[in-house]
C-alpha cells in the first residue's frame, strides 16, 4: 500500500496510489512456483515465481509509466494553464476460494483508474491442480470436441439469464454483437457447476457491466472428463 507524487515539490501534485493484497503458495518447490507464476501473470502482468519480485516489478512498471507524464505536467504548469490531472489508482486483491475436489482456485480482483471518464474493474479466476500446481484449462476439464455442445449450453444460459426468448435478442442487447459466442477461459468450477466470467468489454460495451453465467454439472455431464 503506497503513494507516489508526480511532482514531489508540488503540494497539489497528482498522486499514484497502489494497493496490492494477494495470496501466494508457500514453499520453493515446483508446485508453488507454478502457482505463483500464474497468479503473478493474471494479477501483475508478469510471470515471476517470487511474490516479492513480482509485486516490485509491477509497482516499478506503474511508476515508470506515471513518471513519464512529468514533462507534460511541468510544461502545463509553466504555461499557467489550469488543467485537471487525475490521480492514478491501482487496487489488486485476491483470495483462494472453494473449488471442486482436487482443484485450487484463486480469484483476483483488479481496479485500475488512469484518467478518463471511469476506471476499469476486472475479475479473473485461475484454477490449479492441487497436487501438481499446473494451471487447469477448459481442455483439461472437457472431453475432445466439447466446444459445440458447451457453446450451445452457454447460448441457453445467456438467453435465460437475460430474460429473452432467443440468442438474436441477446445480440440486440449488445452482447456478442460483432463476434461469435465463445467459452471464456476465465472460469471457476465447484461442486455445483462451472461459472464463466466475462469482464467489461469482453463481449459487450462498458455499460453492460460484467457478465457471469453458471452451467450446472448435471448439464455438462456428457462432455466432462
Amino acid at each position: 500500500n503506497d503513494k507516489f507524487a508526480l511532482d514531489s515539490h508540488d503540494a497539489n501534485s497528482p498522486m499514484m496510489n497502489i494497493k496490492i493484497s494477494l495470496p501466494f503458495a508457500n514453499g520453493d518447490d515446483e508446485r508453488a512456483k507454478k502457482i505463483n507464476r500464474e497468479i503473478a501473470y493474471a494479477a501483475l502482468d508478469n510471470n515471476e515465481e517470487n511474490p516479492e519480485t513480482a509485486i516490485n516489478m509491477y509497482v516499478d512498471a506503474r511508476k515508470s509509466d506515471f513518471n513519464s507524464l512529468y514533462p507534460d505536467y511541468v510544461n502545463v504548469k509553466n504555461m499557467g494553464e489550469s488543467t485537471f490531472w487525475p490521480d492514478y489508482n491501482y487496487e489488486i486483491s485476491g483470495e483462494f476460494i472453494p473449488s471442486r475436489e482436487g482443484l485450487i482456485c484463486c480469484k483476483i480482483n483488479k481496479v485500475v483508474f488512469e484518467g478518463g471518464p471511469h476506471g476499469l474493474e476486472s475479475t479473473y479466476y485461475v484454477t490449479f491442480d492441487s497436487k501438481s500446481g499446473k494451471e487447469v484449462t477448459l481442455d483439461d476439464i472437457f472431453k475432445e470436441n466439447y466446444n459445440e455442445e458447451l457453446c450451445s449450453l452457454l447460448v441457453d444460459a445467456f438467453v435465460k439469464q437475460l430474460g429473452v426468448s432467443s440468442f438474436d435478442e441477446v445480440r440486440e442487447m449488445g452482447f456478442f454483437e460483432d463476434m461469435d459466442l465463445y467459452a471464456t477461459s476465465n472460469f471457476h468450477i465447484d461442486d455445483k457447476g462451472i461459472t464463466f466470467h466475462y469482464n467489461r468489454y469482453d463481449i459487450a460495451p462498458y455499460a453492460a457491466g460484467e457478465s457471469v453465467v453458471t452451467i450446472g454439472l448435471d448439464k455438462l455431464k456428457n462432455i466432462l472428463k
